[in-house]
């Protein structure tokens, strides 16, 4: 078993085991969680493939198995998989914790701020594809939810604490990744700022993938929960 297999596993089965917990009772949301894993898994998978057709990073196989599909290493799959599973599970655990969404009022505006600050970055990095392509599609995104999702912003506040407090595990894992180095990145197509070798595109295209699965789970829920209500 390679490393990124531990790794995915390490991250994947707790939450899974988890989820039968009668106080979270993740697995009665398991019904929108999946769906909404898969679709944004379809677009997260292609998005991989291409950036390893362009170069973009690389995977060193000392640290991975031989099993490749699409192009990618199967261990990439699972990790999508499993880091778009604890990302909601995260999400929907914080409704124990925090009772109100003390964040929702503020939501447009912390949205307006991060797309202000990613266009500038985009201006700035536009031919870096790793920039150009991650800040483009988050700032996208958050501009959906400003214009488009109105009916929606009773859960960006909880989305943003969520993100915030998966950028601690997730920090750590790309720390792992990128150090041993699992994944290699392409210099020349990032912009160059990095904490721990772990380069600032990696957050946004994180931010994209957690925003992706939350506004689909979120939607899923609304569609087939009657009178359905965040808090």
């Amino acid at each position: 078993m390679s490393l990124y297999w531990i790794i995915d596993l390490v991250l994947l089965l707790p939450l899974l085991a988890l989820s039968f917990h009668k106080k979270i009772n993740f697995v009665s949301k398991w019904k929108f969680v999946f769906p909404a894993i898969v679709i944004v898994y379809l677009f997260m998978i292609v998005w991989e493939h291409f950036f390893i057709e362009w170069g973009v990073w690389f995977f060193n196989v000392d640290y991975i198995s031989s099993v490749f599909l699409f192009g990618v290493p199967i261990e990439e799959h699972v990790f999508i998989w499993a880091l778009s599973f604890a990302s909601v599970f995260v999400y929907e655990s914080m409704t124990l914790v925090f009772q109100r969404d003390y964040l929702g009022r503020y939501s447009i505006a912390i949205s307006i701020v991060i797309c202000l600050l990613m266009a500038w970055l985009y201006y700035m990095y536009y031919t870096r594809l790793y920039m150009g392509i991650a800040s483009g599609c988050a700032s996208f995104l958050l501009i959906q939810h400003i214009f488009v999702f109105r009916s929606h912003w009773r859960y960006m506040g909880h989305f943003f604490v969520a993100y915030a407090l998966m950028l601690v595990p997730i920090t750590i894992i790309y720390w792992i990744l990128a150090s041993l180095p699992v994944i290699l990145y392409n210099t020349t197509e990032e912009i160059g700022l990095q904490f721990g070798k772990i380069p600032l595109e990696n957050y946004l295209y994180y931010l994209f993938q957690f925003l992706c699965v939350i506004t689909i789970y979120e939607l899923l829920k609304k569609k087939f929960i009657k009178d359905y209500s965040l808090f």
